[in-house]
Protein backbone atom coordinates (compact mmCIF):
# COMPACT_ATOMS: atom_id res chain seq x y z
CA UNK A 1 0.00 0.00 0.00
CA UNK A 2 2.90 2.38 1.34
CA UNK A 3 4.33 1.98 -2.56
CA UNK A 4 0.84 2.44 -4.36
CA UNK A 5 -0.19 5.77 -2.27
CA UNK A 6 3.35 7.08 -2.83
CA UNK A 7 3.26 6.84 -6.29
CA UNK A 8 0.23 8.27 -6.78
CA UNK A 9 0.43 10.95 -4.57
CA UNK A 10 3.32 12.39 -6.34
CA UNK A 11 1.64 11.42 -10.31
CA UNK A 12 -1.05 13.60 -8.10
CA UNK A 13 0.71 16.86 -8.12
CA UNK A 14 2.07 16.25 -11.15
CA UNK A 15 -1.97 15.83 -12.34
CA UNK A 16 -2.85 19.05 -10.58
CA UNK A 17 -0.03 20.94 -12.67
CA UNK A 18 -1.16 20.02 -15.97
CA UNK A 19 -4.67 20.68 -14.58
CA UNK A 20 -3.35 24.40 -13.55
CA UNK A 21 -2.14 24.39 -17.42
CA UNK A 22 -5.41 23.17 -18.97
CA UNK A 23 -7.77 25.14 -17.19
CA UNK A 24 -5.62 28.48 -17.52
CA UNK A 25 -6.16 28.13 -20.81
CA UNK A 26 -9.85 27.01 -20.96
CA UNK A 27 -11.43 28.82 -17.87
CA UNK A 28 -12.05 32.54 -17.26
CA UNK A 29 -9.39 34.63 -15.38
CA UNK A 30 -12.03 35.35 -12.86
CA UNK A 31 -12.47 31.69 -11.88
CA UNK A 32 -8.80 30.19 -12.41
CA UNK A 33 -6.64 33.37 -11.02
CA UNK A 34 -5.74 33.34 -7.40
CA UNK A 35 -7.34 35.75 -5.25
CA UNK A 36 -4.13 37.42 -4.61
CA UNK A 37 -0.34 37.45 -5.38
CA UNK A 38 0.04 34.81 -2.92
CA UNK A 39 2.02 32.58 -5.63
CA UNK A 40 4.40 29.74 -4.43
CA UNK A 41 7.83 30.75 -6.40
CA UNK A 42 8.08 26.73 -5.90
CA UNK A 43 5.91 26.62 -8.98
CA UNK A 44 7.04 27.16 -12.95
CA UNK A 45 6.74 30.93 -13.24
CA UNK A 46 3.62 30.09 -15.46
CA UNK A 47 1.53 28.57 -12.48
CA UNK A 48 2.42 30.97 -10.23
CA UNK A 49 -1.01 32.72 -10.68
CA UNK A 50 -2.82 29.67 -11.54
CA UNK A 51 -5.54 28.36 -8.73
CA UNK A 52 -7.40 26.04 -10.37
CA UNK A 53 -8.24 23.88 -9.00
CA UNK A 54 -6.49 23.80 -5.42
CA UNK A 55 -3.34 21.52 -4.86
CA UNK A 56 -3.55 21.64 -1.37
CA UNK A 57 -7.51 20.34 -1.14
CA UNK A 58 -6.94 18.31 -3.62
CA UNK A 59 -4.41 16.56 -2.20
CA UNK A 60 -5.86 16.70 1.25
CA UNK A 61 -9.18 15.10 -0.17
CA UNK A 62 -7.46 12.80 -1.93
CA UNK A 63 -5.38 11.16 0.96
CA UNK A 64 -8.73 11.03 3.26
CA UNK A 65 -10.15 9.30 0.79
CA UNK A 66 -7.99 7.00 -0.20
CA UNK A 67 -6.99 6.00 3.80
CA UNK A 68 -11.00 6.36 4.46
CA UNK A 69 -12.20 3.85 1.38
CA UNK A 70 -8.65 1.06 2.44
CA UNK A 71 -10.42 0.44 5.34
CA UNK A 72 -7.57 0.45 7.44
CA UNK A 73 -8.14 3.45 9.43
CA UNK A 74 -11.49 3.30 11.01
CA UNK A 75 -10.71 4.80 14.07
CA UNK A 76 -8.84 7.55 12.60
CA UNK A 77 -11.37 9.31 10.30
CA UNK A 78 -12.68 12.11 12.73
CA UNK A 79 -9.13 13.23 12.75
CA UNK A 80 -8.13 12.68 9.30
CA UNK A 81 -11.00 14.73 7.91
CA UNK A 82 -10.97 17.02 10.46
CA UNK A 83 -7.35 18.24 9.44
CA UNK A 84 -8.82 18.02 5.47
CA UNK A 85 -11.76 20.40 5.95
CA UNK A 86 -9.35 22.27 8.33
CA UNK A 87 -6.65 22.69 5.18
CA UNK A 88 -9.42 23.61 3.51
CA UNK A 89 -10.91 26.33 4.84
CA UNK A 90 -7.50 27.58 5.40
CA UNK A 91 -6.70 27.97 1.83
CA UNK A 92 -10.02 30.06 1.34
CA UNK A 93 -9.01 32.18 4.21
CA UNK A 94 -5.94 32.76 3.65
CA UNK A 95 -7.19 34.07 0.56
CA UNK A 96 -4.50 31.86 -1.43
CA UNK A 97 -7.75 30.35 -3.25
CA UNK A 98 -11.62 30.79 -4.18
CA UNK A 99 -13.82 29.14 -2.44
CA UNK A 100 -14.86 27.58 -5.87
CA UNK A 101 -10.77 26.53 -6.65
CA UNK A 102 -10.94 24.79 -3.51
CA UNK A 103 -14.38 22.70 -4.20
CA UNK A 104 -13.00 21.75 -7.22
CA UNK A 105 -9.57 20.27 -6.07
CA UNK A 106 -11.49 18.65 -3.53
CA UNK A 107 -13.63 16.90 -6.04
CA UNK A 108 -10.80 15.87 -8.17
CA UNK A 109 -9.22 14.58 -4.93
CA UNK A 110 -11.78 12.24 -3.75
CA UNK A 111 -12.61 11.03 -7.30
CA UNK A 112 -8.56 10.31 -8.17
CA UNK A 113 -8.62 8.50 -5.25
CA UNK A 114 -11.45 6.34 -5.77
CA UNK A 115 -10.50 5.70 -9.20
CA UNK A 116 -7.23 4.94 -8.11
CA UNK A 117 -8.40 2.00 -5.80
CA UNK A 118 -10.78 0.91 -8.56
CA UNK A 119 -7.60 0.29 -10.76
CA UNK A 120 -4.79 0.04 -8.02
CA UNK A 121 -4.20 -3.03 -5.83
CA UNK A 122 -6.88 -3.51 -3.51
CA UNK A 123 -6.09 -2.71 0.11
CA UNK A 124 -9.09 -3.16 2.05
CA UNK A 125 -9.44 -6.41 4.05
CA UNK A 126 -11.69 -8.82 3.02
Amino acid sequence: MQGLIGKTLIFGIGLNLVEKKIFGKYLPDRITRRPQKAYSYLLPKDLQEEGFPSGHSQLACFLATYLTLSGKFKKYLIPIWTLTLLICIQRITSEVHTELQVIFGAIFGIMFASLTLNKGEEVAPH
